[in-house]
């Protein structure tokens, strides 16, 4: 279902200035200072799966954040639906790693800015769509605290942020919540983004119901445990529930 959603970038080993990318078995990374950023996995492509939301709302002119392993960027750049993009990458070297990959590839990124500035100080830009995809390790209030002042220094008409499906999957099960129209908007309104999708229908209920099959299916360590842990805790309060036991 999900095959044609993939990085359309072949990747090879490259290493400018004080980045590398590299191969690990099926998993390309990315690292800056030996700090690894993030990786693709060229067999499940869970990665570039995690850009649902955003492929399905993407038009006009967009802007990014975060280049990493110009996934989204190259993919919006194919999008006919786009008729101009930027990203904002602080990172010189990694900037440098992506140019070598778009001529390896000969990928056409005629569409594409690319900014050396942190997204962070980002001002006064104009945009139908922001997605925003530079935050690392920070907590949801941090990366909620950063939206909403990127927000407040732009003009769009769409925010998406990373990871902003999965703040929402743990919002749900946190809340014994379903994942529907209602549901959503308490947690639009819990993150105080205005900017957020007004409008979602069952297309984009479906594809949080996707992206949480493959949270639980593919991410590793702590995210995976966290999701499984509310969801059984869930299960066996509606079992219990049934018999008539309380929680």
């Amino acid at each position: 279902m999900l095959d044609f959603i993939k990085s359309p970038l072949e990747y090879i080993p490259l290493e400018i200035g004080k980045a590398k990318l590299y191969k690990k078995g099926d998993l390309w990374c990315i690292s800056n200072e030996g700090r690894e950023w993030m990786g693709y996995n060229t067999k499940t492509m869970w990665q570039a799966h995690e850009f649902l939301i955003e492929l399905h709302y993407a038009q006009g002119i967009c802007i990014t954040t975060g280049l990493g392993l110009g996934i989204i960027q190259t993919i919006l750049c194919q999008n006919i639906n786009v008729s101009k993009l930027k990203v904002y990458e602080k990172n010189k070297d990694i900037i440098e790693i992506f140019y070598k990959l778009v001529e390896h590839n000969k990928i056409d990124i005629s569409k594409l800015e690319i900014i050396n500035y942190s997204a962070d100080e980002m001002k006064n830009e104009t945009c139908d769509c922001l997605f925003l995809d530079h935050f690392e390790g920070e907590s949801e209030a941090e990366v909620l605290e950063r939206s909403s002042k990127i927000e407040k220094n732009n003009n769009t008409n769409m925010l998406w942020y990373w990871p902003a499906a999965w703040h929402y999957l743990i919002f749900l099960e946190k809340r014994r919540l379903t994942n529907n129209v209602d549901s959503y908007l308490s947690w639009k309104e819990y993150t105080k983004l205005k900017s957020l999708p007004n409008f979602i229908d069952n297309s984009v209920l479906e594809k949080f119901k996707v992206i949480k099959e493959m949270y639980l299916k593919n991410a590793s360590g702590v995210s995976k445990e966290i999701l499984s842990n509310y969801e059984t805790r869930n299960k066996l309060i509606e079992k219990f529930a049934k018999r008539g036991i309380k929680k």
